[in-house]
Parts: structure tokens; C-alpha cells; sequence
């Protein structure tokens, strides 16, 4: 488990970003991309309105899902990660050898493929935000979904976006989306007077998850009572009472103390439960962007101008373009 208290008495921002985004993306690489497959309308949007033969970037590209959308453009996808680069790769070598469609033909017909048939438009890389081995002034556009936010200050936030635009052309534009602070409607409900700087928690696999906690059948009064009457037939009438009365005094024993061997069963099964929960979970980091904060961080870098921006799926996004 990776420690959230000790993130706040980590000085060194490459250290934390290193422990709490790095090493746990590589962690839960497997289990998180099998969550991530369904493209963002927006982000679909963006990609499928780029020129034919477009050449762009992906920073972060996570598991690949956008690389392969639209067969007439390019691709390069690098992430940090380097388990969910070999998901990428994987994800990738499938659709180039697939001949089974799985889009519908809705999506057919408005241009976009899940696969190559052995076309390649794509590639990826194991490679730092902050420093991407591309040519400056190379590339059409690039995205970046959900990326900025794990660079641990404004600083580093800043120098990533402006990285980006170093590796386009004049005029090409990026997509960059954050998590947003204002979540009131999600399930999260991370809301304007929370902290923007947060660890969030991601819960592996395990063999419990989904196991129910089960008590053993219990067996009712009327039932113990018929399993363990007394023998009364060589017992004197005027006895019979007290003998009744020491048989369900026992009786009463007994089951208390089936009961607690019952709970005491079932407080180690969750406690069990809970240090596998423990730890399986995973905290990584996030800054929560406010309203307005994106574009600000952009405009910074000196080599922008907003060209569109909005908000969806709990995230500020923005398209800017290289001036």
C-alpha cells in the first residue's frame, strides 16, 4: 500500500510523483485498463476532426484507446507507466490482427476502426511528460487526457503543458483535459471548498471482493431444544422441575456461547478482509483543477491561445492552439 501519510512529509516533487503516480499506475496498470476503453465524446470529437494524414501525440496515452480511432491520422503514444504501455502494446498487436469488427455500423459509416488489419497508425513509448524524446515543431496536434493533474506543483503543471507545444507546429492545437474540483453531482462529490491536492484511493482486485460474508446456519431453540431434551422417565415427579430448570440453564450456555464463536468467526473473517483491502489499495495523486485554472495554467506557458474549453465528465478541458 502506497503510505498517504507519508506523501506530506515527502520535499522532493519527483519523489512523490515517482511513489504515488508512477510506480502505483504500474501497480493497477492491468486492472485499470480493463475500466478504460470507451472513448470521451469530446476527446472522439477532437480526433475524428483532424485533417487526413495528420501526425499527432498522445501524453499519457494510458492503455491506447485513442490511438486507433481514426484510421486517416498518425499516432504517438508515450506514457510514464510502463505496465500500461505494455497494455497499449498489447491492446494495439490485437486490433492489427483482429478481423472481427466490433464497432456497429453507425460508427463504421461516420469513420471510425477498432483495428488496423495489419495497417500500422500507431506506436508507443515508455516516456516522461516532461521530457518527450519527439523534434520540436514537429506535430499537428496532441492530446492529453486526465495527465497534467498528477504533476505534484503549478510549476510542474505549467512545464508540462508547455512541453506539449513545444512539440507542435505553428497552429497546431491540443486537447488537455484535468479532473475537475467541482464534482458536487458525482459520485465523488469533491466541491469548491475542498482541497485541491488530494490522494485518491484505487482498490485492486482481490480474492474477497466480491465474497459475501456468510454465517453459519443457526440452528433454532425448538430445535436444540428437541436434540438435547432431558430423560425424564427415571427422574421422581418432585425433582423433574429442577431438573428441567439446570437443562435449560444449559441450554442458554450453549447457545451463547455458539454465538460467540459465530461472532467471533465473523470479526476475524472482515478483519481478514480488511488487511487484504488494505492492502490492495493504492493512493495516487491528484490536483483538482477550479474553474478557469486550466486556461491559466496554459496561457502561462507563453505559447497558447484558447481556442475552446468546457467542462465534462468531472474534468475541465480545453483546445488551444500554438500561436
Amino acid at each position: 500500500m502506497s503510505d498517504p501519510i507519508k506523501f506530506y512529509q515527502i520535499q522532493d516533487n519527483t519523489l512523490k510523483e515517482q511513489e504515488y503516480v508512477h510506480e502505483v499506475y504500474n501497480q493497477i496498470s492491468d486492472h485499470f485498463s480493463k475500466t478504460r476503453y470507451k472513448p470521451w465524446p469530446i476527446v472522439k470529437n477532437f480526433l475524428m476532426t483532424r485533417p487526413d494524414y495528420s501526425i499527432g501525440i498522445d501524453v499519457g496515452c494510458g492503455n491506447g484507446k485513442y490511438l486507433q480511432l481514426n484510421k486517416n491520422i498518425f499516432m504517438l503514444g508515450s506514457d510514464r507507466s510502463s505496465g500500461l504501455i505494455q497494455c497499449a502494446y498489447d491492446l494495439m498487436k490485437e486490433k492489427e490482427n483482429t478481423k472481427v469488427e466490433t464497432l456497429t455500423e453507425a460508427e463504421i459509416e461516420q469513420g471510425y476502426t477498432s483495428m488496423c488489419f495489419g495497417e500500422k497508425r500507431s506506436d508507443v513509448m515508455i516516456n516522461d511528460g516532461l521530457s518527450l524524446p519527439y523534434q520540436n515543431d514537429r506535430f499537428d496536434f496532441a492530446i492529453s487526457i486526465a495527465v497534467i493533474h498528477h504533476f505534484s506543483n503549478e510549476e510542474r503543471r505549467i512545464q508540462a503543458c508547455k512541453h506539449i507545444g513545444e512539440k507542435l507546429k505553428k497552429g497546431g492545437e491540443a486537447l488537455i483535459y484535468c479532473w475537475a474540483l467541482e464534482q458536487a453531482d458525482s459520485r465523488r462529490g469533491y466541491n469548491e471548498s475542498m482541497q485541491q491536492d488530494i490522494l485518491v484511493p484505487w482498490v485492486l482486485e482481490g480474492e474477497f471482493k466480491n465474497e459475501k460474508i456468510e454465517k453459519a446456519p443457526k440452528q433454532s431453540k425448538k430445535a436444540i431444544k428437541e436434540i438435547s431434551k432431558p430423560d425424564l422417565s427415571n427422574v421422581p415427579k418432585e425433582q423433574r422441575s429442577q431438573v428441567i430448570k439446570a437443562w435449560k440453564e444449559e441450554q442458554a450456555h450453549l447457545r451463547k456461547l455458539k454465538q460467540e464463536q459465530e461472532l467471533k468467526e465473523l470479526e476475524e473473517k472482515k478483519k481478514k478482509e480488511e488487511e487484504i483491502k488494505l492492502k490492495n489499495t493504492k493512493y495516487r495523486y491528484y490536483h483538482l483543477y477550479k474553474k478557469g485554472e486550466l486556461e491559466d495554467n496554459i496561457i502561462k506557458t507563453g505559447l497558447f491561445y484558447i481556442v475552446e474549453s468546457g467542462y465534462e465528465r468531472d474534468n475541465w478541458w480545453c483546445i488551444c492552439k500554438k500561436k
